[in-house]
């Protein structure tokens, strides 16, 4: 097995979680899926599934074996989402900002491809839940490793002046075929003046409209498409968008 890795980048607050999320849910249907998240400063993606991640099994405890063992067996740090093929690597729930705090646990730069490439061995699809974090060298390299790269911004001010702070940085550091999504919210205003006012152009490949329960999925703890494609609570727009990006994933895939 030598799965494709997508790697989902963006500023802080675009919504690259909720669609990390959800692209684990859907290609998990008849696909193994590992759903990475490196950043240290919190746990993150585990509030989406409503699960815990243990100090024993997760991201801290990876890190703290690495640096006094020459090999791990990285099977022993994913946490599997219920029953489904979802296997999350995470921070632990007990994580704190000072937790990584000591440089010398983060892996060297060898140790972070070694990760990489035998995460990529054990599943169909490594879905990174990118850190925005530019010194988090262990993101950075599944960026540089990415086969596609989801590039998620919001059209609002704040997502404007977001997108122009991190545009060169991530233009520089992927390798892969970009998909570049924008995520509406509340304070959506407009795409075309968006695109004007991006210091550097950018075609929009995907649309995912606003919904309110999209918003406030984090505190529900169930992913928004479930398992059988469904979208609770909310329309049918959300979920149209959304399998547009599924199919460009499945097709990039087939080629």
């Amino acid at each position: 097995m030598n799965g494709k890795i997508i790697a989902v980048c963006g500023g802080n607050g675009v919504g690259k979680s909720t669609i990390c999320t959800n692209l684990a849910t859907v290609l998990s249907e008849d696909k193994i899926v590992i759903l990475f998240a490196p950043r240290t400063d919190y746990p993150s993606i585990q509030s989406f599934f409503d699960m815990n991640i243990a100090e024993n099994k997760s991201l801290k405890k990876l890190y703290d074996d690495m640096s006094i063992e020459e090999s791990v067996d990285i099977k022993e740090y994913l946490v599997q989402y219920k029953n489904s093929n979802i296997f999350i690597l995470s921070a632990p729930d007990t994580t704190n900002v000072l937790t990584f705090a000591d440089n010398k646990i983060l892996p060297e730069q060898n140790k972070c491809i070694n990760m990489l490439i035998a995460l990529q061995r054990m599943c169909d699809y490594l879905i990174i839940d990118c850190d925005t974090n530019v010194t988090n060298h262990v993101s950075a390299w599944g960026l540089n490793y990415a086969d596609m790269v989801i590039n998620v911004m919001k059209p609002t001010q704040q997502g404007l002046r977001i997108a122009n702070a991190y545009q060169g940085y991530f233009s520089e550091i992927w390798r892969g075929k970009v998909v570049n999504v924008v995520n509406a919210d509340k304070n959506y205003i407009g795409i075309s003046d968006f695109e004007k006012a991006l210091d550097v152009p950018v075609k929009f490949d995907i649309e995912l409209p606003y919904d309110e329960q999209v918003e406030l999925s984090e505190n529900t703890g169930v992913p928004i498409i479930n398992e059988y494609h469904k979208v609770k609570l909310f329309g049918g727009n959300y979920k149209k968008a959304f399998m547009e990006l599924v199919d460009i994933i499945l097709t990039d895939n087939e080629e």
